[in-house]
């Protein structure tokens, strides 16, 4: 009896590490919903950007801007020379880090946790003997 209970614990523990825990578990499915929908606003984000450049090009190519405007824009005269100095860097947030919490702790970390825990109940229930043993 004792070796059917340990049994069923022992499978009872690797069903919820497989369903929680696992490359297809609740946690991971989780963390990509997460990241499918950064990425998604991520991509409307860049469709605005470039509708508004867009408007911006054609605005530009007709001629309806006052020259400080095309200067502020970026294009320049073919006469000018334009500086780049490295190692400065921009006000504007990076696009391309898709992290939104830094804080969140690793799914690995939390595997690594879970395993130990049902290792540790496995050796305490299996080293703890039976009642039945005692009063013999």
């Amino acid at each position: 009896m004792h070796r059917l209970v340990f049994l069923f614990l022992a499978v009872f523990l690797s069903g919820i590490y497989l369903l929680v825990f696992s490359g297809s578990g609740l946690l991971e499915r989780i963390r990509l919903e997460k990241s499918s929908k950064s990425i998604i606003h991520r991509v409307d984000q860049l469709q605005s950007e470039n509708k508004r450049l867009t408007k911006i090009h054609e605005k530009l190519k007709k001629g309806e801007q006052s020259p400080e405007d095309i200067v502020n824009a970026g294009y320049t005269d073919g006469s000018w020379k334009i500086l780049f100095i490295k190692g400065i860097k921009s006000n504007e947030t990076g696009s391309g880090d898709m992290r939104s919490g830094e804080d969140e702790i690793d799914i690995n970390q939390l595997r690594i946790v879970w395993i130990s825990i049902s290792a540790m109940v496995l050796i305490i229930f299996f080293l703890k003997k039976p009642q039945d043993e005692e009063a013999e």
